[in-house]
């Protein structure tokens, strides 16, 4: 009988229940075409500045909406009485329209949209316009680079790792690989 931690250890026990041996038939192996393509998605290094994006963008999201609830709506309440519409209903044919809380969301959505606009889009366009013209300086310039990148074939890898370059994905045109510029 097979342990739990055999079980777990070898997901793909052989037909007889050997521990220790395993069934190629019906296994994920290497030359799986799905499972080929799944690794070279998860090795591109666009995934992980999804992921960071993400964070940044869910963490920016909590600011803005905390600067419009927190900041601004109270000031709409100082001029308006209230700084909360959803209360204000009316009932026709015993059908209740909150349109308070419409009028609350809509003008929590203008809030968030021009915060939005004004601290990112607006700073991102001149900046771009200005390098452009030719006034602002390139990336390059103010950070220089600090990691050199290369591609290189299987069989170079063991050299080149050696000399200090690190793997950060796979293609179908090869292994993408950096190692830091030395001054």
């Amino acid at each position: 009988m097979m342990s739990l931690v055999t079980a777990v250890l070898l997901p793909y026990p052989h037909a007889n229940g050997l521990p220790g041996e395993r069934s190629t038939k019906g296994s994920a192996r290497e030359g799986d075409p799905m499972v080929k393509e799944f690794r070279d998605f998860l090795m591109r290094g666009n995934i992980v500045d999804l992921a960071v994006a993400v964070v940044i963008a869910t963490a920016f999201g909590a600011v803005v909406t905390s600067l419009a609830a927190d900041l601004i709506m109270p000031i709409i309440g100082i001029f308006g009485g209230s700084a909360d519409f959803s209360a204000n209903t009316f009932t026709i044919n015993g059908s209740e329209f909150r349109w308070g809380t419409f009028v609350t969301a809509v003008i929590a959505f203008v809030i968030v949209a021009a915060a939005i606009f004004f601290l990112v889009v607006k700073p991102m366009n001149k900046l771009l316009a200005r390098v452009r013209r030719g006034e602002a300086p390139a990336a390059e310039e103010i950070l220089p680079p600090t990691w050199e990148y290369r591609t290189a074939a299987e069989g170079e890898l063991n050299p080149l790792g050696a000399e200090g370059w690190e793997l950060v994905g796979v293609s179908g045109s090869g292994f993408h690989l950096k190692r830091p510029l030395t001054a």
